[in-house]
């Protein structure tokens, strides 16, 4: 039987460089714009070596790494954060603050959600551990979804069991200038609206 050749403890940067086909330049890696980081992670770009081992640790196992850049990112269609802090305890790289909040989070729900249809759906306001989603019955059979920004933490329990993928995780980095409230209202036909 051939021996395996191939140890990871021999690892070079520069010969997988060559592969990605750069032949040894210095190369900026960038992260996805869309990308939601695990909580606390206020230097990962600069800071992050892409070790995995927060990837590897995370007990809900919603961590994934960006094929692109290597950093790791939350994929919340696996599950929602717990705040566990698995990740940060774990981490050798000076890529995390428990002194800052955990991340500025923004739910937003879409026009499929079948309420916007007029079918009974609850599932993302069921999952919820804060409750922070929550349905107020309007005229018509017509019901609004009400987000109530104080309670909600950005975990993502509420993004897996919706069955229209309506909802969504944000960062509110990537909103656009208008309020969420605004946003939400003009965007939606659900009638989603936050309390703050």
């Amino acid at each position: 039987m051939p021996k395996n050749t191939t140890d990871m403890t021999d690892f070079n940067p520069s010969r997988r460089q060559l592969l990605l086909g750069n032949r040894g330049e210095s190369v900026e890696v960038k992260a996805t714009a869309n990308a939601i980081y695990p909580p606390w992670a206020v230097e990962l770009e600069n800071q992050c070596t892409s070790c995995g081992d927060c990837i590897n640790h995370c007990p809900e196992n919603i961590l994934i790494s960006n094929p692109t850049s290597g950093f790791p990112e939350i994929d919340f269609s696996q599950g929602e954060c717990t705040f566990c802090q698995k990740c940060t305890t774990v981490c050798t790289a000076n890529v995390f603050d428990l002194q800052q909040q955990p991340w500025e989070l923004v739910v937003e729900i879409d026009d499929s959600c079948l309420l916007s249809k007029r079918i009974y759906c609850r599932s993302c306001g069921d999952a919820c551990p804060e409750r922070a989603i929550q349905f107020s019955l309007q005229l018509h059979n017509k019901t609004d979804i009400v987000i109530d920004a104080e309670r909600c933490t950005g975990c993502g329990g509420c993004v897996a069991p919706c069955p229209a993928d309506a909802v969504h995780i944000t960062n509110f980095a990537t909103v656009d200038n208008q309020s969420f409230v605004e946003r939400s209202v003009a965007t939606s036909t659900v009638g989603v609206e936050s309390h703050v």
